[in-house]
């Protein structure tokens, strides 16, 4: 390992074990549904031992869990238990999920404020409807040879205009998407943007 990596990883350390002493409100903070960069923002840890965020909040999280004891660093102890981070990460994850969909709804609301269409999942549909969501659909099209370009400069890459046309196809109450929105949408489905 480098040795610039392991200095790192010992400053970090030595400086969870001083956030313990001087920042006894750590655990009060992640308690109350703090990630532990929020804990190092609100700290001012940045500014008050020039570091990085990703840095601070390491240490933020060392002072948490404790530290095991390599690197010429001893062990020490957590402020809190691993069963009590455990507990407080699912509320955590569970009240991030809850925002995430609020999220969602807000962000939708934007999409159709703003003159676009948002995408039809299957959700959306009729229960009795057969179809699956128009982007579940575009992705299946996606790996169909048939809308793959054969004959030109583009040969074996996706035709979105023929996708576009096929989705426009099997969901006449949507507006037809452009090539472009195809495009866009299975890159980010895809996780390519």
């Amino acid at each position: 390992m480098d040795k610039r990596i392991i200095i790192g990883i010992q400053r970090t350390a030595k400086l969870g074990r001083d956030l313990q002493e001087t920042y006894p409100e750590i655990a009060e903070l992640y308690a109350d549904g703090m990630s532990v960069r929020q804990i190092a923002l609100k700290l001012g840890l940045l500014q008050e031992y020039q570091q990085r965020l990703d840095r601070c909040a390491r240490a933020v999280s060392y002072a948490l869990h404790g530290w095991g004891g390599s690197k010429n660093i001893p062990a020490y102890s957590g402020m809190m238990t691993e069963e009590e981070i455990l507990a407080i990460s699912k509320e955590h994850r569970t009240r991030d999920y809850v925002s995430s969909k609020n999220r969602v709804r807000v962000s939708l609301a934007g999409v159709i404020g703003g003159g676009k269409t948002p995408w039809l999942k299957k959700e959306d549909l009729p229960r009795e409807d057969p179809r699956q969501g128009e982007l579940e659909t575009a992705l299946s099209l996606l790996r169909n040879p048939a809308y793959v370009h054969t004959n030109t400069r583009l040969f074996g890459t996706p035709n979105y205009r023929a996708i576009a046309e096929e989705l426009h196809e099997r969901y006449p109450e949507i507006p037809q998407r452009t090539p472009q929105a195809v495009r866009v949408a299975l890159g980010k489905a895809q996780g390519k943007y």
